[in-house]
């Protein structure tokens, strides 16, 4: 989740639109991996990506 532009807690249950190409095009790193546990992975960035959630 990011609030006025700064990265402010982890999202869960979403869904997500868009089209998987565009999708997979736009993907960049966040670059902010802090390995805590045996599954971490990095954070993806998408650009023009819609989202929805409770």
């Amino acid at each position: 989740m990011f609030r006025d532009g700064v990265l402010a807690e982890a999202v869960s249950e979403i869904a997500i639109a868009g089209n998987l190409k565009q999708i997979l095009l736009n993907l960049t790193a966040a670059n902010h991996l802090v390995f805590r546990r045996g599954t971490d992975c990095p954070t993806l960035r998408i650009e023009g990506l819609t989202m929805a959630g409770a």
